[in-house]
Protein backbone atom coordinates (compact mmCIF):
# COMPACT_ATOMS: atom_id res chain seq x y z
CA UNK A 1 0.00 0.00 0.00
CA UNK A 2 1.25 3.79 -0.88
CA UNK A 3 -0.22 6.89 0.57
CA UNK A 4 1.25 10.21 -1.57
CA UNK A 5 1.00 13.05 0.19
CA UNK A 6 0.20 15.97 -2.78
CA UNK A 7 -2.65 17.14 -5.17
CA UNK A 8 -4.89 14.57 -6.62
CA UNK A 9 -4.64 16.03 -10.18
CA UNK A 10 -0.79 16.62 -10.35
CA UNK A 11 -0.29 13.27 -8.97
CA UNK A 12 -2.79 11.35 -10.89
CA UNK A 13 -0.81 11.97 -14.05
CA UNK A 14 2.58 10.50 -12.85
CA UNK A 15 0.52 7.09 -12.51
CA UNK A 16 0.47 4.98 -15.43
CA UNK A 17 -2.23 4.55 -17.85
CA UNK A 18 -4.63 1.89 -18.06
CA UNK A 19 -3.82 0.40 -14.69
CA UNK A 20 -6.16 0.09 -11.82
CA UNK A 21 -8.85 -2.66 -11.78
CA UNK A 22 -10.92 -0.37 -9.22
CA UNK A 23 -11.06 3.21 -8.35
CA UNK A 24 -13.15 3.96 -4.94
CA UNK A 25 -13.19 7.76 -3.18
CA UNK A 26 -15.13 10.29 -1.89
CA UNK A 27 -14.38 13.99 -2.87
CA UNK A 28 -14.68 17.21 -1.08
CA UNK A 29 -18.62 18.20 -1.38
CA UNK A 30 -18.81 21.77 -2.73
CA UNK A 31 -19.70 24.13 -0.06
CA UNK A 32 -20.17 22.35 2.77
CA UNK A 33 -17.02 23.02 5.56
CA UNK A 34 -13.42 24.39 4.98
CA UNK A 35 -11.16 21.49 4.40
CA UNK A 36 -8.08 21.25 6.41
CA UNK A 37 -5.56 22.04 3.25
CA UNK A 38 -7.58 24.32 1.77
CA UNK A 39 -4.84 26.59 1.88
CA UNK A 40 -3.15 24.85 -0.49
CA UNK A 41 -6.28 23.69 -2.57
CA UNK A 42 -9.48 25.13 -3.51
CA UNK A 43 -11.28 21.41 -4.28
CA UNK A 44 -14.45 21.74 -2.62
CA UNK A 45 -14.29 25.11 -1.63
CA UNK A 46 -15.10 26.96 -5.17
CA UNK A 47 -16.61 30.10 -5.57
CA UNK A 48 -19.31 28.52 -7.88
CA UNK A 49 -20.85 25.46 -8.15
CA UNK A 50 -20.20 25.49 -11.77
CA UNK A 51 -16.14 25.36 -10.96
CA UNK A 52 -16.37 22.71 -8.60
CA UNK A 53 -17.96 20.55 -11.19
CA UNK A 54 -15.27 21.65 -13.27
CA UNK A 55 -12.70 20.63 -11.36
CA UNK A 56 -13.63 17.31 -10.49
CA UNK A 57 -14.14 16.27 -13.70
CA UNK A 58 -10.51 17.46 -14.63
CA UNK A 59 -9.75 15.09 -11.63
CA UNK A 60 -12.13 12.30 -12.62
CA UNK A 61 -10.66 12.41 -16.26
CA UNK A 62 -7.13 11.50 -14.85
CA UNK A 63 -9.12 8.76 -12.91
CA UNK A 64 -10.18 7.32 -16.47
CA UNK A 65 -7.14 7.93 -17.58
CA UNK A 66 -5.18 4.90 -15.25
CA UNK A 67 -7.98 2.84 -14.82
CA UNK A 68 -8.06 -0.20 -16.72
CA UNK A 69 -10.44 -0.61 -19.62
CA UNK A 70 -12.68 -3.71 -17.70
CA UNK A 71 -12.19 -1.03 -14.58
CA UNK A 72 -14.81 0.42 -12.36
CA UNK A 73 -15.04 3.90 -10.34
CA UNK A 74 -17.27 4.07 -7.79
CA UNK A 75 -18.09 7.83 -6.50
CA UNK A 76 -19.25 8.70 -3.26
CA UNK A 77 -20.87 12.31 -3.17
CA UNK A 78 -24.19 13.46 -1.09
CA UNK A 79 -25.60 16.63 -1.62
CA UNK A 80 -26.80 18.82 1.73
CA UNK A 81 -29.32 21.87 2.07
CA UNK A 82 -28.26 25.25 2.57
CA UNK A 83 -26.59 26.48 5.73
CA UNK A 84 -25.97 30.16 5.78
CA UNK A 85 -24.23 32.86 3.95
CA UNK A 86 -20.93 31.43 4.00
CA UNK A 87 -22.17 28.10 2.26
CA UNK A 88 -22.57 28.00 -1.57
CA UNK A 89 -21.74 31.21 -1.97
CA UNK A 90 -21.58 30.84 -5.70
CA UNK A 91 -25.38 29.78 -6.07
CA UNK A 92 -27.53 32.72 -7.04
CA UNK A 93 -29.61 34.65 -3.74
CA UNK A 94 -32.74 32.79 -4.92
CA UNK A 95 -31.69 29.28 -5.31
CA UNK A 96 -30.13 29.71 -1.78
CA UNK A 97 -33.58 28.88 -0.20
CA UNK A 98 -35.12 26.86 -2.43
CA UNK A 99 -33.48 23.55 -2.25
CA UNK A 100 -30.83 21.32 -2.70
CA UNK A 101 -27.75 22.51 -5.04
CA UNK A 102 -28.33 18.93 -6.65
CA UNK A 103 -24.55 18.95 -6.94
CA UNK A 104 -24.20 14.77 -6.96
CA UNK A 105 -26.58 15.12 -10.00
CA UNK A 106 -24.87 17.85 -11.99
CA UNK A 107 -21.26 15.76 -11.46
CA UNK A 108 -22.60 12.62 -12.24
CA UNK A 109 -24.05 14.42 -15.64
CA UNK A 110 -20.66 16.48 -16.75
CA UNK A 111 -19.01 13.30 -16.12
CA UNK A 112 -21.27 11.46 -19.03
CA UNK A 113 -20.63 14.47 -21.05
CA UNK A 114 -16.78 13.15 -20.42
CA UNK A 115 -16.85 10.23 -21.71
CA UNK A 116 -17.60 8.15 -18.22
CA UNK A 117 -20.58 5.44 -18.87
CA UNK A 118 -23.15 5.49 -15.80
CA UNK A 119 -23.83 1.78 -14.82
CA UNK A 120 -26.04 2.72 -11.91
CA UNK A 121 -26.73 4.99 -9.45
CA UNK A 122 -26.84 4.10 -5.77
CA UNK A 123 -28.31 4.93 -2.76
CA UNK A 124 -26.20 4.56 0.76
CA UNK A 125 -28.79 4.57 3.23
CA UNK A 126 -27.47 5.87 6.47
CA UNK A 127 -29.71 4.10 9.90
CA UNK A 128 -27.95 6.19 12.02
CA UNK A 129 -27.88 9.68 10.56
CA UNK A 130 -27.94 12.48 12.86
CA UNK A 131 -31.31 14.24 13.54
CA UNK A 132 -32.10 17.14 11.39
CA UNK A 133 -34.90 19.99 12.82
CA UNK A 134 -36.12 20.28 9.77
CA UNK A 135 -39.95 21.77 9.41
CA UNK A 136 -40.36 21.54 5.36
CA UNK A 137 -38.66 18.47 4.28
CA UNK A 138 -37.87 15.48 5.06
CA UNK A 139 -34.64 14.66 6.91
CA UNK A 140 -32.00 13.71 4.71
CA UNK A 141 -30.45 10.33 5.65
CA UNK A 142 -28.76 8.81 2.25
CA UNK A 143 -25.99 9.99 -0.45
CA UNK A 144 -25.30 8.54 -3.75
CA UNK A 145 -22.72 6.29 -4.91
CA UNK A 146 -22.22 6.23 -8.19
CA UNK A 147 -20.71 3.41 -10.46
CA UNK A 148 -19.20 4.57 -13.30
CA UNK A 149 -16.90 2.66 -16.00
CA UNK A 150 -14.58 3.25 -19.36
CA UNK A 151 -15.85 0.61 -21.38
CA UNK A 152 -19.28 -1.55 -21.54
CA UNK A 153 -18.10 -4.67 -20.06
CA UNK A 154 -16.41 -4.21 -16.65
CA UNK A 155 -15.47 -6.86 -14.30
CA UNK A 156 -18.21 -7.33 -11.88
CA UNK A 157 -18.42 -10.50 -9.38
CA UNK A 158 -22.32 -10.05 -9.01
CA UNK A 159 -22.26 -13.45 -7.53
CA UNK A 160 -19.87 -11.68 -4.91
CA UNK A 161 -22.05 -9.63 -3.52
CA UNK A 162 -25.80 -11.27 -3.96
CA UNK A 163 -28.01 -11.04 -1.26
CA UNK A 164 -30.05 -13.29 0.60
CA UNK A 165 -33.73 -13.54 -0.57
CA UNK A 166 -36.90 -13.24 1.52
CA UNK A 167 -38.25 -15.92 -0.14
CA UNK A 168 -35.14 -18.27 0.11
CA UNK A 169 -31.66 -18.41 -2.30
CA UNK A 170 -29.90 -15.41 -3.20
CA UNK A 171 -31.00 -12.48 -4.98
CA UNK A 172 -28.83 -9.99 -7.14
CA UNK A 173 -27.60 -6.92 -5.65
CA UNK A 174 -29.92 -3.64 -5.21
CA UNK A 175 -29.63 -0.54 -5.32
CA UNK A 176 -29.83 0.70 -2.06
CA UNK A 177 -27.91 -0.18 0.58
CA UNK A 178 -28.27 0.37 4.74
CA UNK A 179 -25.24 0.62 6.24
CA UNK A 180 -24.48 2.83 9.80
CA UNK A 181 -22.25 6.00 9.11
CA UNK A 182 -18.51 5.11 10.45
CA UNK A 183 -17.70 6.08 13.86
CA UNK A 184 -14.51 8.53 14.07
CA UNK A 185 -11.03 6.96 14.99
CA UNK A 186 -7.73 8.64 14.88
CA UNK A 187 -7.22 11.76 13.66
CA UNK A 188 -11.08 13.34 13.16
CA UNK A 189 -12.05 13.43 9.56
CA UNK A 190 -15.36 15.19 8.67
CA UNK A 191 -16.69 12.57 5.61
CA UNK A 192 -15.36 9.34 6.17
CA UNK A 193 -17.10 6.52 4.39
CA UNK A 194 -18.00 3.20 6.30
CA UNK A 195 -15.81 0.16 5.79
CA UNK A 196 -18.64 -2.22 5.25
CA UNK A 197 -19.48 0.12 2.12
CA UNK A 198 -16.41 -0.27 0.72
CA UNK A 199 -16.01 -3.61 1.47
CA UNK A 200 -19.08 -4.53 -0.58
CA UNK A 201 -17.80 -2.17 -3.35
CA UNK A 202 -13.83 -4.13 -3.40
CA UNK A 203 -16.24 -7.62 -3.38
CA UNK A 204 -17.89 -6.46 -7.07
CA UNK A 205 -15.34 -4.79 -8.71
CA UNK A 206 -12.08 -5.97 -7.87
CA UNK A 207 -9.93 -8.87 -8.39
CA UNK A 208 -9.81 -10.11 -4.40
CA UNK A 209 -8.62 -13.97 -5.56
CA UNK A 210 -5.88 -11.50 -7.65
CA UNK A 211 -5.42 -11.01 -11.50
CA UNK A 212 -2.37 -12.08 -14.49
CA UNK A 213 0.87 -10.84 -13.86
CA UNK A 214 1.48 -10.56 -17.90
CA UNK A 215 -1.61 -8.43 -18.78
CA UNK A 216 -3.58 -7.74 -15.49
CA UNK A 217 -6.79 -9.65 -16.37
CA UNK A 218 -8.58 -10.63 -13.07
CA UNK A 219 -9.59 -14.18 -11.93
CA UNK A 220 -13.03 -15.52 -12.71
CA UNK A 221 -15.40 -16.86 -10.33
CA UNK A 222 -16.80 -20.08 -11.40
CA UNK A 223 -20.31 -20.73 -10.10
CA UNK A 224 -22.78 -23.29 -10.57
CA UNK A 225 -26.47 -22.14 -10.33
CA UNK A 226 -28.65 -24.67 -9.61
CA UNK A 227 -32.87 -24.05 -9.86
CA UNK A 228 -35.05 -26.10 -7.56
CA UNK A 229 -38.51 -26.39 -7.65
CA UNK A 230 -41.41 -27.80 -5.73
CA UNK A 231 -40.20 -31.08 -5.80
CA UNK A 232 -36.72 -32.96 -5.96
CA UNK A 233 -37.30 -34.16 -9.37
CA UNK A 234 -37.80 -30.37 -10.68
CA UNK A 235 -34.35 -29.47 -11.12
CA UNK A 236 -32.35 -27.92 -13.51
CA UNK A 237 -27.80 -26.80 -13.38
CA UNK A 238 -26.46 -23.91 -15.37
CA UNK A 239 -22.58 -23.36 -15.02
CA UNK A 240 -21.76 -19.60 -15.07
CA UNK A 241 -18.33 -17.43 -15.63
CA UNK A 242 -18.46 -14.08 -13.57
CA UNK A 243 -16.40 -11.39 -14.14
CA UNK A 244 -17.51 -9.91 -17.50
CA UNK A 245 -20.98 -8.66 -17.58
CA UNK A 246 -22.92 -10.17 -20.94
CA UNK A 247 -22.70 -13.79 -22.54
CA UNK A 248 -25.27 -15.63 -20.08
CA UNK A 249 -27.89 -17.39 -20.77
CA UNK A 250 -31.39 -15.76 -19.47
CA UNK A 251 -33.95 -18.06 -17.67
CA UNK A 252 -37.71 -17.48 -16.44
CA UNK A 253 -38.55 -19.23 -12.94
CA UNK A 254 -41.71 -19.45 -12.51
CA UNK A 255 -43.12 -18.59 -8.10
CA UNK A 256 -42.13 -22.39 -7.02
CA UNK A 257 -38.49 -22.02 -7.98
CA UNK A 258 -35.89 -21.06 -6.05
CA UNK A 259 -32.03 -20.89 -6.95
CA UNK A 260 -28.73 -22.25 -5.51
CA UNK A 261 -25.37 -20.86 -6.16
CA UNK A 262 -22.44 -22.61 -5.50
CA UNK A 263 -18.75 -21.36 -6.21
CA UNK A 264 -16.58 -24.10 -7.82
CA UNK A 265 -13.95 -21.96 -7.91
CA UNK A 266 -12.03 -19.67 -9.86
CA UNK A 267 -9.56 -19.27 -12.85
CA UNK A 268 -7.86 -17.19 -14.83
CA UNK A 269 -9.32 -14.63 -17.15
CA UNK A 270 -6.33 -14.42 -20.15
CA UNK A 271 -4.76 -17.11 -21.49
CA UNK A 272 -1.49 -15.67 -20.58
CA UNK A 273 -0.43 -18.64 -18.11
CA UNK A 274 1.32 -15.74 -16.03
CA UNK A 275 1.82 -15.68 -12.41
CA UNK A 276 -0.88 -14.32 -9.96
CA UNK A 277 -0.49 -11.22 -8.65
CA UNK A 278 -2.48 -8.84 -6.67
CA UNK A 279 -5.42 -6.49 -7.67
CA UNK A 280 -4.57 -2.82 -7.89
CA UNK A 281 -7.10 -0.52 -5.92
CA UNK A 282 -7.09 3.54 -6.25
CA UNK A 283 -8.43 6.32 -3.85
CA UNK A 284 -7.55 9.97 -5.14
CA UNK A 285 -8.97 11.32 -1.63
CA UNK A 286 -8.27 8.65 0.45
CA UNK A 287 -8.89 10.65 3.82
CA UNK A 288 -8.71 8.30 6.56
CA UNK A 289 -7.56 5.53 4.57
CA UNK A 290 -10.74 3.31 4.63
CA UNK A 291 -10.49 2.33 1.05
CA UNK A 292 -7.23 0.87 1.56
CA UNK A 293 -7.44 -0.55 4.90
CA UNK A 294 -10.59 -2.28 3.26
CA UNK A 295 -8.56 -3.47 0.27
CA UNK A 296 -5.67 -4.56 2.75
CA UNK A 297 -7.53 -7.08 4.05
CA UNK A 298 -8.22 -8.70 0.81
CA UNK A 299 -4.50 -8.37 0.35
CA UNK A 300 -5.00 -5.87 -2.39
CA UNK A 301 -2.15 -3.18 -4.18
CA UNK A 302 -3.32 0.44 -3.68
CA UNK A 303 -2.52 3.82 -3.73
CA UNK A 304 -3.93 6.64 -2.03
CA UNK A 305 -3.74 10.47 -2.64
CA UNK A 306 -4.38 13.41 -0.22
CA UNK A 307 -3.41 16.66 0.37
CA UNK A 308 -4.07 16.80 4.08
CA UNK A 309 -0.91 16.17 5.41
CA UNK A 310 -2.41 14.76 8.57
CA UNK A 311 -4.60 12.53 6.93
CA UNK A 312 -1.79 10.92 5.25
CA UNK A 313 0.07 11.01 8.40
CA UNK A 314 -2.85 9.03 10.57
CA UNK A 315 -4.08 6.52 7.45
CA UNK A 316 -0.13 5.38 7.30
CA UNK A 317 0.27 4.66 10.55
CA UNK A 318 -3.47 2.48 10.55
CA UNK A 319 -2.44 0.90 7.46
CA UNK A 320 0.42 0.03 9.17
CA UNK A 321 -0.78 -1.29 12.31
CA UNK A 322 -3.38 -3.68 10.47
CA UNK A 323 -0.56 -4.82 8.26
CA UNK A 324 1.04 -6.33 11.46
CA UNK A 325 -2.08 -7.67 12.80
CA UNK A 326 -2.45 -9.17 9.53
CA UNK A 327 0.89 -10.80 9.86
CA UNK A 328 0.77 -12.06 13.51
CA UNK A 329 -2.90 -13.33 12.82
CA UNK A 330 -1.44 -15.35 9.12
CA UNK A 331 1.65 -16.79 11.92
CA UNK A 332 -0.67 -18.02 14.54
CA UNK A 333 -2.23 -19.93 11.69
CA UNK A 334 0.94 -21.49 10.32
CA UNK A 335 1.65 -22.04 14.00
Amino acid sequence: MKIIHGNALTILKTLPEDWFHVCITSPPYWGQRVYYGAEFTALGNEPTQKEHINSLVAVFREVRRVLRPDGTFWLNYGDMYYKGKEKHKGLPAKEKHRGLPATAMRLALAMIDDGWILLSTNIWHKPNAHPQPVKRHPALDFEYVFQFAKSEQPYFDYVGVMQDAKCGGKRRLRTVWSINKASKTGIKHVATMPEELVDLLLRASAPVVGCCSECGAPWRRVVRRVFRGKHPVECRDQLIRCGRSGGTQRITLDQTEKTEWKTLGFEPGCSCFGDTVPGRVLDPFVGSGTTLMAAQKYFLDGVGIDINELYVRDARLKLEAQHRANGKKRSHKNE
